[in-house]
């Protein structure tokens, strides 16, 4: 979720969302990633009370979404190199958005402050000089290879 771009309200939106899908008779569920969900009531309850929080403090949904985004590409990349981290991150219209508006930085501020929350929240981590996902993933090229 990227509030700046589409409005607080898409907090309350899921929130809405999340009410619906509680009143089904769901035994499983699939996400769009990760492995099959056995107990769907209690990851809706637990996306519930994340809502929640981030409504009653924005800051959060602004880490989370910084953090769950980078991940994304250091697992479709397989890592990125050092000396390529600055450069990519100034070029991502969300990392400018998330700089400037949530954390109130210029972006080349901020860049070091995300790797250093990546690392510190275990997110990610170096191997060699690369940053990579700590996520379990299995790179593009490999799934390509099979």
């Amino acid at each position: 979720m990227n509030i700046y771009r589409e409005g607080v309200a898409s907090i309350q939106r899921s929130m809405e969302s999340l009410e619906r899908l509680s009143k089904l008779q769901i035994s499983q569920a699939y996400s769009g990633h990760g492995p099959l969900i056995g107990n769907p009531q209690a990851v809706i309850d637990a996306a519930r009370k994340r809502f929640e929080k981030w409504l009653g403090k924005p800051e959060k949904v602004s880490w989370h979404a910084c953090k769950r985004i980078f991940s994304f590409t250091l697992i479709i990349k397989d890592g990125l190199a050092k000396e390529e981290i600055d450069n990519y991150l100034l070029n991502c219209g969300w990392f400018q958005d998330f700089a400037r508006y949530s954390f109130q930085l210029q972006p080349v501020e901020f860049i070091q402050v995300l790797v250093n929350e990546m690392i510190r929240s275990g997110a990610a981590s170096w191997h060699n000089d690369n940053l990579v996902a700590t996520a379990p993933y299995q790179s593009p090229d490999k799934i390509m290879d099979v």
